[in-house]
């Protein structure tokens, strides 16, 4: 499936940051430990698996930013996927750098 992508390539600990209070959130409510989300225009599309850009509410994600050098604790990565300009998932753990933000 087709979905906007950002890989953002610097390291951030987000240890101790309720992510998951993010969900349902408006993508300008973010905490500011991950720094500035790139724009809908800033973003590549990509194909990807659509179990890839589903969230646990079955809702397909239009956006995904993936941090591959976030880190909590022993975990590294997190994807955050938007719809609508709302975060509606969030996952930890390893995540593939496929195209850079700016």
């Amino acid at each position: 499936m087709s979905v906007l992508q950002a890989v953002y390539d610097h390291r951030i600990d987000i240890s101790g940051v309720g992510l998951i209070s993010v969900l349902s959130r408006a993508r300008e409510t973010l905490p500011t430990v991950l720094g500035p989300l790139a724009s809908p225009a800033q973003m590549a599309r990509m194909t990807l698996p659509k179990a890839r850009i589903t969230g646990g509410n079955g809702v397909v994600a239009h956006e995904l930013h993936s941090w591959p050098l976030a880190v909590q604790g022993r975990r590294m990565g997190l994807e955050l996927l938007i719809t609508d300009g709302m975060v509606m998932g969030a996952r930890f753990g390893t995540s593939e750098a496929r195209t850079p933000a700016p």
